[in-house]
Parts: C-alpha cells; structure tokens; sequence
C-alpha cells in the first residue's frame, strides 16, 4: 500500500468516542478505512519490535513518524465526514490524547478499502513456499468453513506442503474467521514458518470464532493489532516448534493461543476457547488490558513430549500491564505447581524451572532467559478472580457478583446448538460440571471438522 500524510488530531480523541476533529487538508472521505495511532506513552506500551507500526523510518506501515513510535493503534471506517469532524463506525477502544500527538492516516492505493469479500467451502493446500490468505484493507470481509492443509505428501497431504500464515488480517475492520479447519505445516521452525491465524497491523475489531486450529507453530497469535478483537470458542491444539531442519520438538511447547507477539496489542477479548496454554509471550514487545474470560487451558498437549520444560497453563512474560483473567479453568500436568516461588532478588529456584505450573508470571521471555529476575508488576497488576485451578483444586477468588454468561453475545450463539452454553463454570461444584463439551473439539474429536 501507498500511504498519505499523517494529519494531527490536534484535539486529542476520549475513549469511546465515535468522532473526532482533524487537521485541515485530510482528504478523508466517507467510507474511507483510516488508521489512528498515537506515540508510546512510557506508561503500558514498550517499543518491542519496530515493524508493523509506525516509527522514525516505518517502511510499508505508513508514513514516517520521526516522533518516535506508535505501537498503539486502530483501523476504523468512516462513515461519515463534515468539514473537518469525522465520524466513525463504533467506538474507539483506547483514549488518544493531545499530548501524545494522535494522528489519522490512510491508503492511497485502497482508497475506500473493499467490503464484502469472502471465502467459504473450500480447501487450501500448500505448495513450496506459499502462504494461505492474506487479507488488508478490508471491512466487513470474512474467512468461513475452509480448511487450510499445510502437510507435504509424506504427511498425507498434496505436494511439497506450505510454509508460513494460514490466515493473516492486516490493517482491517470488522473481519470474520469462523468455523475453519486449520492444520499442520511442512515445517515448523519459527519466524512466520507454522502460524496459523495472526491479527496484525492494527486489524481491529475482529471476530475468531468456532474454529479448529491444530498442530501449528503459533496457533492464534495478535502482531501489533488494533484492539476490539474477539477470539472465542476456538480448539486451540499442539502447539509445537522445531530447530532448523527437524520435526518438531517433543520438549518444548509454544504460546497456544499467544496475546502479543508484537506490540502493541491491547482491550481485546479471548473467551470460550479450549487451549493447551494460553497468555502473552514478550518475544518483540508488551501487551495490556487484554481479557482471558471462561476459557479452558488443559496445560498439556496431544502431541507427546519427553519433557516438560515450563509448561504453564498461563504464561505473562515481563511488561504485560493490567491483564484480567476472569472465569477461566486451568489444568496443567500431574505434579504441577500453582505458581514459582520467588527470592528476594525475583529470581526462580533453578529445581522448578522445569516443573508444570499454572501460573508463570512476569518472566523474561525474551531469549529464553526463564530463570532470570522476573517483573513483579505483572502480578501486582493482574486481576484474577473466579479462576478454578487443578492443583489447589478450588478458585483463587470467589466473584461478588455472579458471572455473566458472555461478553460479546446475548445469547448461546448457533453452533452451540444441542450443547451446554456456556460451557466452562469454574464456580461449579464438579469437573464434569466446571468443563462440558466445546463443539469444535466435538467435531476434531469425530473427524468431521466441518
């Protein structure tokens, strides 16, 4: 894409408002998909990485931002523009103040973005390098009942199998991923070669809903999204990684459904979701204030491991600021501990280093540095309430009020028909109880994916 300037919202924006007053000369049209972004603020955001948003030498991202870096942004639609005051679909999720210079871009090439664009009933298959779909600069677009089969033909698969995203949305709004099979690569090593669906570019309000997600690298992942996002009722299976040239490992499990690969994801909603281990990995930067709500983590995989290096039900490596994690069941691996203990000095006694936890919190996750100081602000800043755990066998607090059904809908959404909705209760007296059935681990588990 081609960019345009960079105008100012010299006023600054209150979160939840759906309007704001920009500089003279915008060119800003009705329909028009825009960016906004503002500066780090010192305060939740962390630089991280430097691709994927907009910075001193931003590349393909936007126009240059010789301020310094804009990890925190959102992707809107504009419906409708008088003079210089612009209006946009929904809400902004985050407040973008004057003193951080907010500003309003867009894409010159896609000018008004595309709308309505889909894929439905069919199968992707790889071949040499090739990813799946990418999708940027799009509204109100979706990607339904496919499957997308990453196997070479020694795996049961067609060809030379793929490598690299399955699904990845960039710089779009109001985009569906829903009811796909998603499975396997031809290798597994990282650096974008196994990810499954990824949230990118400030991609914003966005629904991951009732899909399958099986033996990938990084299964759901969010690389510097936009905020609103929502990824729920998804089967979320076997993470795994490989060294150059190998299959993947048996003593090492990766971020399963993983909030921050990039900064600077934030106010976005993982709910429902059936997952092996779950969290925000500060591999190129921070997240905050995202919600984890009524999902199950099983702290084990299918695939088999020969160790257990770390396994964590949740993992929050050092700088994810004010997480909330609501409702949830976790589980991890027999003989599992709740959480580290920590010295003075922040530091893990090196004998639980490999030990399955529930919790692992405020660990440096960068560089494999699991044992070092952790950050004790991610746990002093964490909300955790009504989250059943398998080792203490009981909720670390009881909720005041009682738990909504759903964050996002109003009632048992479709697919769950003929199934308990919701179905994690933490606050239930039995495991049968706390975890029913999921229906698409009902249909991985019958081989009927679709």
């Amino acid at each position: 894409p081609d960019y345009t300037t960079a105008y100012d919202i010299p006023g600054g924006i209150a979160k939840g408002s759906a309007a704001f007053t920009v500089a003279p000369g915008h060119g800003i049209q009705a329909g028009d998909i825009v960016i906004i972004d503002k500066l780090d603020d010192g305060d939740v955001t962390i630089q991280g990485g430097t691709w994927w948003k907009r910075g001193p030498d931003s590349g393909d991202s936007g126009p240059d931002s010789p301020e310094g870096y804009r990890s925190i942004g959102q992707t809107c639609e504009v419906t409708s523009v008088a003079g210089n005051s612009v209006t946009i679909a929904g809400r902004l999720h985050d407040a973008f103040p004057a003193s951080l210079a907010p500003q309003v871009f867009r894409s010159n090439v896609q000018r008004s973005g595309f709308e309505g664009v889909g894929l439905e009933n069919m199968t992707i298959t790889g071949w040499g390098n090739a990813f799946g779909v990418y999708a940027e600069f799009l509204k109100n677009s979706w990607v339904k009942r496919v499957e997308f089969d990453g196997r070479p033909a020694s795996q049961g698969g067609v060809g030379t199998g793929a490598r690299g995203d399955d699904i990845r949305v960039l710089r779009s709004v109001r985009f569906t991923i829903e009811g796909c099979y998603l499975h396997h690569s031809r290798i597994y090593e990282t650096d974008n070669n196994a990810y499954s669906i990824s949230l990118a570019k400030q991609t914003s309000d966005t629904l991951v809903q009732d899909n399958i997600v099986w033996f990938k690298n990084k299964n759901i992942v969010l690389e510097a999204s936009g905020g609103g996002n929502v990824i729920a009722y998804n089967y979320i299976e076997d993470p795994v990684i490989a060294d150059e040239g190998d299959a993947a490992r048996t003593d090492w499990t990766e971020m399963c459904l993983d909030g921050s690969h990039l900064s600077h994801p934030t106010l976005d909603l993982f709910e429902g979701n059936y997952t092996a281990k779950m969290g925000a990995a500060e591999t190129h930067g921070n997240a905050s204030r995202q919600t984890f709500f009524r999902n199950y983590v099983k702290g084990d995989r299918l695939y088999p491991m020969t160790e257990n290096p770390g396994f964590s039900a949740v993992m929050l490596n050092r700088y994810m600021r004010r997480m909330n994690f609501v409702g949830n069941v976790l589980s991890t691996r027999a003989g599992g501990i709740y959480a580290p203990d920590f010295n003075a000095a922040g530091y893990m006694p090196y004998e639980q280093v490999d030990v399955p936890k529930i919790w692992s919190l405020g660990l440096d996750g960068f560089g494999g540095n699991w044992e070092g100081p952790r950050d004790p602000l991610v746990e002093q800043e964490l909300i955790r309430v009504a989250n059943f755990d398998t080792v203490r066998n009981r909720v670390d607090q009881q909720p005041s009020v009682s738990l909504p059904d759903s964050l996002y809908l109003a009632s048992s959404p479709g697919f769950f028909q003929g199934y308990s909705w919701p179905w994690v209760n933490p606050l239930a007296a039995t495991a049968a109880e706390r975890v029913k059935v999921l229906p698409a681990k009902a249909r991985f588990d019958a081989g009927t994916f679709f």
